[in-house]
């Protein structure tokens, strides 16, 4: 079938990180580690601790210092570098901030970049990773900062930010939406989340990084929501989208569908199913072909 025969299945755990949303989570395939940072729980209880997932369990790691954001930031593994690169997000006091940091693993620390330029001050954003190994190359898009909501394309090069020209109609701003970057073909998928007049949203775009150009799928599939989970399956060449919120926020969504370059979406049918789950990340573990899933404090993969 498309997308494989792959099943949802919990990991127990001996320990695990607090159980919050809005945390920023990436896979390092150097190290074969999942890195979680941040997040804010029910009741809005912010976590600036730093995690790592082994494969069998979560351990807290001890950095000297860690960045001023606590939740809606985004990070992803620079491939190049092997670091992981974190933008944005929060701080305790709710103010959005343009911050770039780096974590680690093999030191265990963060260090914050000055790079100058970098985009306006958000959360909610999303970035992938887009390089082709003999280059740093994080691509970014959209988020919101409290009153402006984007829509904007940015990149970063290892050293700098610059804002991307893109061709074509551009998607509509928006918030708590997902992208994946599809490394056979070379695009970015944008799926749904919220716009600025608090419609969420049920479209997908793809962005041709060969020249810089959007176009909206003509393909229909998951139902309007935010805060949902996707990724890219390179085994499989289609991309991964579980959960995320509908009816203004307030369901939460547990199913699975499979976006095929050309086919379009297709729900899948797992024979265990995902939780329930939304305000998550959904990461490739591509050494062992596998996908983890952090959500309510237990950990899944989709296998």
């Amino acid at each position: 079938p498309p997308g494989g025969n792959r099943n949802w299945q919990q990991i127990t755990t001996t320990n695990a990180p607090a159980a919050v949303g809005e945390y920023a989570m990436a896979y390092d395939s150097l190290n074969d580690v999942v890195v979680l940072y941040g997040g804010n729980a029910t009741g809005w209880p912010y976590e600036n601790s730093t995690w790592e997932f082994n494969g069998t369990d979560w351990a807290a790691t001890a950095p000297t210092q860690q960045p001023n954001a606590v939740y809606g930031m985004s990070m992803v593994y620079d491939d190049f570098n092997n670091v992981l690169l974190l933008f944005g997000g929060s701080d305790t006091t709710d103010a959005p901030l343009a911050e770039t940091w780096t974590y680690s693993v093999a030191s265990d620390s963060w260090t914050q970049l000055t790079p100058a330029n970098a985009p306006p001050a958000r959360s909610y954003s999303q970035m992938v990773y887009t390089g082709t190994g003999t280059n740093t190359e994080i691509t970014l898009f959209g988020g919101n900062d409290g009153t402006t909501y984007y829509n904007d394309v940015w990149r970063y090069d290892g050293t700098n930010w610059a804002q991307v020209a893109t061709s074509g109609s551009p998607p509509p701003a928006r918030t708590h939406h997902a992208i994946a970057y599809d490394s056979t073909n070379d695009t970015i998928l944008l799926f749904g989340g919220r716009n600025a007049t608090g419609t969420l949203l049920a479209d997908s775009w793809e962005l041709d990084l060969s020249n810089d150009t959007w176009s909206q799928s003509g393909f229909s599939g998951p139902s309007a929501r935010m805060a949902h989970g996707l990724a890219y399956d390179p085994t499989n060449d289609n991309f991964v989208l579980v959960g995320g919120a509908n009816n203004d926020g307030d369901t939460i969504l547990n199913d699975t569908w499979h976006y095929g370059n050309g086919s379009g979406w297709t729900i899948a049918a797992p024979t265990q199913s995902a939780p329930n789950t939304a305000y998550h990340l959904l990461v490739y573990d591509s050494t062992n072909d596998l996908f983890i899933l952090f959500t309510n404090g237990e950990t899944w993969q989709y296998q």
